[in-house]
């Protein structure tokens, strides 16, 4: 997974892979903050890498291959609250000439989603076809220093900010479609306590069943009646309602309604 330059001692920062349809790019951002900790060279040497790496995955043949090219790094570029003009001048254009889809950052302790943005104006606010990178910030799993201050008046490229603890998800589905969640943390134990609970309904449901079985079949008959057939598909189809309904009421209680998706597409 480490990067081809000749010498592995200083280039293992950075790595590329591919992944199903995906070309997965990770970075170090830190290069730009801490030069004297790593060495002017490392900031030439990782860039050069990129550049080479993302020509590559354009080729015709690769993109074909790998359509979705997604970067990594510790440090976002757009934050709803500034933007970091180290990383923007180093990557932004490069991202937009390469054609990438996706940066994913952490550092901000706060989940950032970010509409297609290209020198900070917006390209759209459409997820379907982007025509700029999108940028997320996914940074809000817990940590001692707490969430981190965000705009309630956010710039015009930010889509989506929220200060609560929780976790991301994404899916690539196909070469066409990416689908993206944001779970916060009250939503995780409303998906526990509906799997338990479930597993609890079922083994009480199985020993009613069994007992309305044995109440309306004829004791020497080991046949099961047609009035004890029928009692079994109305009980089957008022479980599920109940627990159909059951978990509205769960996700209803537990905010489930506030979880943030979109799908990213490409035609």
């Amino acid at each position: 997974m480490h990067s081809n330059t000749g010498n592995e001692a200083i280039s293992n920062f950075f790595w590329s892979q591919n992944i199903g349809p995906v070309h997965l790019i990770s970075i170090s951002t830190e290069f730009y903050y801490f030069p004297k900790w790593y060495g002017a060279l490392q900031l030439d040497n990782q860039f050069r890498w990129l550049e080479a790496d993302l020509e590559k995955a354009n080729r015709p043949e690769n993109r074909a291959r790998q359509p979705w090219i997604i970067v990594g790094g510790h440090r976002p570029f757009y934050v709803n609250t500034y933007i970091d003009r180290k990383l923007q001048t180093a990557f932004e254009e490069l991202f937009w000439r390469t054609g990438v889809d996706i940066y994913m950052a952490g550092h901000e302790h706060i989940f950032d989603l970010s509409y297609p943005v290209y020198r900070e104006h917006v390209k759209g606010k459409s997820f379907a076809n982007p025509a700029a990178t999108i940028y997320i910030i996914s940074g809000s799993a817990g940590c001692i220093a707490n969430i981190s201050e965000f705009s309630a008046w956010p710039p015009p490229y930010t889509a989506k900010v929220s200060g609560e603890y929780g976790f991301s998800s994404m899916t690539v589905i196909n070469a066409t479609t990416i689908h993206f969640q944001q779970i916060n943390h009250e939503q995780v134990w409303s998906v526990l306590l509906v799997l338990f609970s479930k597993l609890i309904l079922s083994l009480i449901f199985r020993r009613f069943l069994r007992w309305c079985t044995t109440c309306t079949s004829p004791k020497r008959s080991t046949a099961p009646t047609t009035e004890s057939t029928h009692s079994y598909y109305f009980f089957l189809q008022s479980y599920f309602q109940f627990i159909n309904c059951f978990q509205v009421w769960l996700c209803l209680m537990a905010k489930q309604s506030t979880k943030q998706h979109w799908h990213l597409q490409t035609y």
